[in-house]
């Protein structure tokens, strides 16, 4: 008895000859590396031309913005009108220290009373003698300031500051206004006050080179960054 022989049978493929499918490939890698070179090309004509749009400040997240920060650079001036003159007494300096916290809206600044320069150096003893600088060497402010901070704008934002100011051992509160400005990473402060020496015990004596008035205008501007970008310095 004789069997039929058996025959197996394939699912039929079908298939793309080899070159068609490179070919295709490579044109696929050309065209994605030509719109490449395209968008760097737009790109650096944006920035070459200053066209580049960067994200706008009321877009950054409250989140990323830090809440601490200290000084990186300060200066304070005393100004204050001569007595019998029409002049001007003033003196300098730029070594104005202190923090800003906006979670707590609370600031502190400070300088070394020796740190204040008038550009004559007989001047700048006797006005160190007067503040009596050996036994108060530093001058401070600390307080709180209002309203709320909003560091997403980059507008000057003017702002009220209540706290303690001591000179020549004298506490007295002490109200001031100025304004906050944000700048990239880090924020502007401004201010301008006048205190009263005699409210600190302060007279300053017919002595001095010129005789001066009792209550000086205080100028403050300081540049504050991050404080953990400071720290890193």
């Amino acid at each position: 008895m004789s069997r039929n022989p058996t025959f197996l049978t394939f699912p039929t493929f079908h298939i793309f000859p080899i070159p068609l499918i490179l070919l295709f490939l490579l044109c696929t890698l050309a065209c994605e590396r030509s719109d490449s070179h395209q968008a760097s090309d737009v790109h650096q004509a944006e920035i070459q031309s200053g066209h580049l749009q960067l994200p706008a400040a009321s877009d950054t997240p409250a989140s990323t913005i830090p809440s601490h920060f200290i000084t990186k650079s300060g200066n304070a001036d005393f100004i204050a009108l001569t007595v019998g003159s029409v002049g001007i007494f003033s003196g300098e300096t730029r070594r104005l220290n202190g923090t800003l916290d906006l979670t707590g809206n609370l600031l502190e600044f400070s300088m070394q009373v020796r740190s204040l320069k008038t550009g004559i150096a007989r001047r700048d003893r006797d006005m160190y003698a007067v503040l009596d600088a050996d036994r108060f060497p530093q001058i401070t402010f600390t307080g709180t300031f209002t309203p709320d901070f909003d560091p997403v704008l980059t507008d000057r934002q003017p702002v009220t500051a209540t706290g303690i100011f001591a000179l020549h051992g004298v506490e007295q509160e002490l109200t001031v206004d100025g304004f906050l400005q944000r700048s990239g990473n880090s924020i502007k402060v401004e201010a301008d006050f006048p205190i009263d020496l005699k409210d600190y015990g302060v007279y300053p004596p017919e002595t001095l080179l010129v005789k001066i008035n009792d209550q000086p205008e205080i100028h403050i501007s300081a540049h504050l960054v991050p404080q953990l970008l400071a720290n890193n310095r």
